[in-house]
């Protein structure tokens, strides 16, 4: 699910130094690859499931390891990264999943499919209609439908006419068809659309949180971001599941919510910019940067000290400060250790940074 620029990583033009002391982060080591050079790689679905990147090289889809070999050979004319041990792949027209070893787990027979598995389920469509496989592909849901989301705590929302509602995993409608649009449960609650506003339902189809925001998503360990519009202006906020704010809808942007952790960007009414972490738990900052932010994962968060927009740190969530030897214009999350970080523009050539 995209929230309104959710995918857009933050730099500004600001060179000056981060505000917290420069410092080593000694918990932990750092290896930076030699450069490796592709066609492209999967941005889509986060590098490294399995410990592998789906790469393309002179015109195929293969997937490399995190040594730089080819662990499966570049043969497909499209793939995405693995989760939860398989992966999508693109061979003679048709989409299936594949293993670790290349072998086809569901056979290549798909027109479209959802590059992701969530909770053992996936998307996948025959002549436009939608619905739901298991891993040894299976069909749970028919593939009858205009559309379908994400399996969540059983139920799945699916397109029926123009409205969504919600199936369980016998295909039984146990929510109506009433919303504009709707986006799979977490933590009991599915966020939904009506008259233009989100709110969230509980499994009854009971309105809990109102609709109040022009855009939401569904919640991660009972958080979640929501937008509301001002004018032109949008502004991010945070909710728990009684819809109570955790951070209140005034922030620039709010990045994706890993590890009760809020990466935030702030601009007051005479524009100055601040930007740091949030502790969701406490509400209290972490740190405060003055270049750029990036979600955490496993623990850390990628930044950039002296670079301006350019990526030459890592930090923890203390606020303490490894240093790369190299300078990145985009990484990728750390996924099993791992992360993918691009050294040119066009992102086709990059290092693999490890942490141990």
């Amino acid at each position: 699910m995209k929230l309104l620029g959710k995918f857009i990583v933050i730099f500004f033009l600001i060179l000056s130094i981060i505000s917290c002391d420069v410092t080593s982060a000694n918990a932990f080591t750092l290896t930076e690859s030699k450069i490796y050079s592709v066609d492209e790689y999967d941005c889509v679905v986060q590098p490294f499931g399995s410990k592998l990147v789906a790469v393309k090289v002179n015109g195929k889809w293969g997937f490399m390891d995190s040594k730089g070999n080819m662990a499966i050979k570049a043969i497909f004319e499209e793939a995405h990264n693995f989760t939860e041990g398989l992966a999508p792949v693109l061979n003679n027209g048709k989409w299936g999943y594949i293993n670790t070893n290349g072998d086809f787990l569901v056979s290549a027979q798909y027109d479209e499919v959802a590059p992701s598995f969530h909770d053992g389920y996936v998307q996948v469509a025959k002549k436009g209609k939608w619905g739901i496989i298991d891993k040894n592909g299976k069909v749970v849901i028919p593939l009858k439908y205009q559309e379908v989301n994400s399996v969540g705590e059983g139920l799945t929302a699916v397109k029926i006419g123009k409205q969504y509602g919600f199936v369980n995993s016998k295909n039984k409608l146990v929510i109506p068809a009433k919303f504009e649009q709707a986006y799979m449960f977490q933590n009991g609650l599915a966020p939904v659309k009506n008259k233009g506003k989100w709110g969230y339902i509980n499994k009854s189809g009971k309105l809990v949180i109102p609709y109040t925001y022009i855009d939401a998503e569904s919640f991660v360990d009972h958080f979640a971001r929501v937008v509301i519009q001002k004018g032109t202006t949008y502004y991010y906020g945070v909710i728990n599941t009684k819809g109570k704010k955790i951070l209140e809808t005034k922030y620039y942007q709010v990045l994706a919510l890993n590890e009760g952790i809020a990466p935030y960007v702030y601009t007051n009414e005479q524009n100055h910019i601040s930007m740091g972490y949030i502790s969701l738990k406490t509400r209290k900052t972490l740190f405060k940067l003055k270049n750029l932010i990036e979600e955490f994962s496993e623990g850390y968060a990628f930044g950039g000290i002296y670079s301006g927009r350019l990526i030459d740190a890592v930090y923890d969530k203390r606020g303490a400060v490894t240093l790369l030897k190299n300078k990145y214009y985009k990484v990728s999350p750390f996924n099993n250790g791992y992360s993918i970080a691009t050294v040119n523009f066009e992102e086709t050539s990059f290092r693999i940074i490890h942490k141990k």
